[in-house]
């Protein structure tokens, strides 16, 4: 997953209309993915109608401050921003769900 657009970005990689690149998936649902450095923050915002899910992939994360590490993930909801941190080199998914 090593590309510079998901460096310290969300890049969709499948989405329900399949644009920018992105697979085509028959569901309400974008997931993306993330290259954090160690101390280096990504901000989400989540609609009020929206869930998500976070996996870590390698390294670890902490989300809005609880510590994940690799094989770790994390359902959301009812939240309306989140902060991911890099605790170390990590790559991490993140799926959009209705």
């Amino acid at each position: 997953m090593e590309t510079s657009k998901a460096r310290g970005a969300l890049l969709p990689i499948a989405t329900r209309h399949g644009k920018d690149g992105a697979v085509k998936i028959h569901q309400d649902a974008t997931l993306s993915v993330a290259s954090l450095a160690a101390g280096a923050a990504l901000d989400i915002a989540l609609d009020a109608n929206r869930h998500g899910w976070l996996q870590v992939a390698r390294g670890s994360v902490a989300l809005s401050g609880i510590l994940l590490a690799q094989g770790d993930g994390a359902a959301i909801s009812g939240e309306a921003r989140l902060k991911i941190a890099g605790g170390s080199d990590a790559e991490i998914l993140w799926f959009d769900l209705a």
